[in-house]
């Protein structure tokens, strides 16, 4: 062992030596100092979380955590150009008619024949009408009918319109002769009536019939039109 002494520290002395005068102990000597500062960009250190002083890396998607970006909206960008025009909406509800015109039409009409020999107004089968005044407003009705008409005997026939019970202007009465015997057998005779002012509501609207002095009077082939004209 004392023998071999000698020659380990002779060759650990050559060694030593070599390195001192080639690259490659030279490469050796810098790299302690270049592993040192491996963890560093010139100078500053990286992390994975925000922290003050260090360089922060991205996370898996490439991008910086919300919590270091601007909390603050910027401006609004310009107007985008304008998208194509829509499907055309359902219709909407009709508006109210503008007073003075003809807000409303309801038609019946018959073509049975009727007769009566009453000495007194009865009404006309199938000749009544129903129509309605809207809240808020007030209305005339204009009502027409017209019939093929026979009269035989006594005196004349006659004829008139009601509205809720009330005759219709001109209330005649008795004294209006839809038509009278001693002409042709039949005629297409007609009559129009007015309720003027009505105020908002339901009305009905009919149309008697009578024979004056003994007459019959027969309605065939029958048409009642009532207009609702708004007036407020």
């Amino acid at each position: 062992m004392k023998q071999r002494l000698p020659i380990v520290l002779s060759v650990t002395a050559l060694v030593v030596a070599v390195l001192g005068v080639t690259g490659l102990g030279e490469a050796a000597l810098r790299v302690v100092p270049f592993a040192t500062n491996a963890g560093k960009v010139n100078g500053i250190q990286a992390s994975r979380i925000p922290t003050a002083g260090k360089l922060l890396a991205l996370n898996r998607l490439a991008k910086f955590p919300k919590s270091v970006l601007p909390l603050t909206a910027g401006p609004p960008g310009p107007a985008g150009p304008a998208g194509p025009a829509g499907p055309a909406g359902p219709a909407g509800p009709p508006g109210a008619p503008p007073v003075g015109g003809v807000a409303e039409v309801k038609v019946v009409t018959d073509t049975d024949a009727h007769s009566t020999n009453s000495a007194s107004f009865v009404d006309v089968p199938g000749a009544t009408i129903s129509i309605d005044v809207p809240t808020g407003q007030t209305a005339r009705l204009d009502i027409r009918y017209n019939a093929e008409t026979a009269c035989t005997g006594g005196s004349w026939c006659s004829a008139r319109v009601t509205v809720n019970g009330t005759e219709a202007d001109p209330a005649a009465g008795l004294d209006f002769a839809l038509f009278a015997p001693g002409g042709a057998d039949w005629v297409g005779a007609s009559m129009e009536r007015t309720a003027n002012n009505l105020a908002a509501g339901s009305y009905t609207v009919k149309v008697q019939y009578a024979g004056v002095g003994g007459s019959t009077i027969r309605l065939d082939d029958s048409s009642l039109t009532v207009e609702r004209i708004r007036l407020s």
